[in-house]
């Protein structure tokens, strides 16, 4: 969760204070409705910590027993709408599902992928489109140069 936040942070360009970001799955695996020791919990409280506004989304967690004051937002593009970033922290099916377009139809300036649930044809579609893309085990990302927008790519070459 840690190298999660800390890419969640470079893709918001340095700082998360009073940036709201989307926060895509709460469950401890994929398509089930058990959040039980989900490192979700602790990606949570740093992106508090950092100062973000954090929306939850889940489509198996109605109610997020090991952090009760958190809503578990049920409306994804809704989230998505009010959001400068996500970040997809569990693979369910609805997010597996996700296409670059869909993630395009809202104004996002980053998607951070914490769980191998983009690949590299959407992640390039992504960047092609305006957004920085970040991922954890996503090296080949940094030298393909998803995290810089693609203005900032050009300057920097």
């Amino acid at each position: 969760p840690r190298h999660t936040c800390d890419l969640i942070v470079e893709g918001a360009g340095g700082s998360l204070a009073g940036t709201t970001v989307t926060v895509c799955g709460v469950a401890y695996l994929a398509n089930v409705a058990d959040s039980r020791n989900s490192p979700t919990e602790y990606l949570v409280r740093l992106l508090h910590e950092t100062g973000a506004n954090v929306l939850v989304h889940d489509p198996c967690i109605n109610v997020w027993d090991e952090m009760p004051t958190v809503e578990v937002k049920k409306d994804l593009n809704e989230c998505l709408r009010c959001s400068q970033g996500v970040v997809l922290a569990v693979p369910h099916a609805e997010y597996v599902e996700l296409s670059a377009a869909d993630l395009c139809s809202h104004e996002l300036t980053f998607v951070v992928d914490a769980q191998n649930i983009i690949n590299d044809s959407t992640a390039d579609q992504l960047w092609r489109s305006g957004l920085c893309v970040l991922g954890v085990g996503k090296g080949h990302w940094r030298k393909r140069g998803y995290q810089w927008l693609p203005q900032q790519r050009t300057a920097a070459a």
